[in-house]
């Protein structure tokens, strides 16, 4: 097996765990009966500055950091295991300093799942470099099936041992060792200085062309933040089974990511990218209002239409991802940070929007959801306006290589 297939194979390994333990914060809250404003307002100060930090890891990850920033970003992100042990503080965990101490716990492990990705991602899209778009897909589908576990993964863990999670940390030091022995791919390293001025100025510079990309890529995370963050709530309120609540709907809107970021960016690679943004959030937006507009949908049909959502809508990201590279490859990190860090910054308040929203008795959890249509409504216009070049594009195709 070369090393560049070993490498693929334990980052994407790594990928579901970073993503699955990124994830359980949305279905602790609702095991251990959290004030969804405030919950969602810890997730918003906690993800804002984690997620602001993704372009300087974006940066560090270009000046040969890659394998370190890989590494410590892993055992970081494990630290929402010990959510577990202070669930068991009685009346503690209720109050201030509770919240405290859980915000740093979620802090931790936010700034590991910043500190993971944009060299994670860069590193998984270099071992198939002909094939980009296709190979960022699929290491990003393993993360989504990671996602997708995580809230029936950690409510079982966390009932089976009794709120002893921090136990899981031992298979998560196996795997930071396995990738430590067998992520051993040679690392482009760019020139330059390195330091917040620089790394400031670089961000600074990118072209301003790459404004409606961005925005395309807030307004995605905003509807995947939200919908995340309400999914128990939302099947709750729908009168949905006990499997439904704990993890089947979330698992359902996240294995139509997984399932169908493959053969997207498939697509995108053979059609271009800029059609396939656009029509994928085209497609999602009626499904969206479908959802909520159905007051009695059973539990199957509302399966099938979040592992629809998911598919068109959260399949967006890798290909809005790899466009950006493709527009900008000498700093393809720092574009990777700047696409997700800055983008799920940008969206971060989502989570405690619709918290609020749902506290009101007129709203509900549903009808918080309901107004995350406008999130994929921008992300629409926004994708009209991406651009396939920087410079004079060819009239009909995305100029960048695809």
């Amino acid at each position: 097996m070369s090393p560049a297939i070993k490498a693929f194979i334990c980052l994407a390994a790594a990928h579901a765990m970073v993503d699955c333990c990124a994830l359980v914060w949305s279905i602790f809250k609702n095991l251990v009966g959290l004030n969804l404003a405030r919950a969602g307002l810890l997730q918003f100060i906690g993800m804002f500055i984690a997620s602001l930090m993704q372009p300087v890891f974006g940066a560090l990850s270009d000046h040969g950091m890659r394998r370190r920033l890989v590494v410590l970003g892993i055992a970081l992100a494990s630290c929402t295991m010990l959510l577990g042990p202070v669930s068991m503080t009685g009346d503690f965990m209720h109050g201030p300093a509770g919240y405290a101490t859980m915000f740093f716990v979620i802090m931790f492990a936010w700034l590991g799942v910043s500190m993971f990705h944009p060299p994670a991602v860069t590193l998984a899209g270099e071992t198939f470099s002909g094939r980009r778009s296709t190979a960022v897909a699929l290491f990003i589908a393993c993360g989504m099936t990671g996602m997708a576990s995580s809230h029936l993964f950690f409510s079982f863990a966390f009932r089976r041992l009794n709120g002893h999670t921090e136990v899981l940390l031992i298979p998560a030091a196996m795997i930071v060792a396995w990738v430590w022995w067998w992520c051993r791919v040679p690392q482009k390293r760019c020139d330059g200085s390195l330091g917040l001025r620089s790394m400031a100025s670089q961000v600074a510079q990118l072209p301003r062309r790459l404004f409606p990309l961005w925005l395309m890529q807030v307004s995605v995370a905003a509807h995947h933040q939200g919908m995340i963050f309400l999914m128990p709530e939302f099947a709750t309120h729908r009168g949905y089974d006990d499997v439904f609540v704990r993890g089947g709907l979330f698992a359902a809107l996240i294995a139509g990511s997984a399932v169908m970021m493959l053969p997207v960016g498939h697509l995108a690679d053979r059609i271009g990218r800029r059609r396939v943004m656009f029509l994928g959030l085209m497609t999602s937006l009626p499904l969206h209002l479908l959802l909520v507009l159905t007051p009695r949908m059973p539990a199957a049909g509302c399966v099938v239409i979040l592992f629809l959502i998911g598919g068109f809508a959260a399949s967006m990201t890798p290909v809005g991802i790899a466009h950006g590279q493709a527009l900008v490859p000498r700093q393809a990190s720092l574009i990777t940070g700047f696409l997700m860090g800055f983008a799920w910054a940008a969206a971060s308040p989502t989570p405690w929007i619709v918290g609020t929203l749902a506290g009101r008795p007129s709203l509900g959890p549903v009808g918080a959801v309901a107004w995350l249509a406008v999130a994929l409504l921008i992300g629409c216009v926004s994708a009209f306006f991406v651009p396939g070049s920087l410079e004079a594009a060819p009239s009909g195709r995305d100029g960048s290589p695809e």
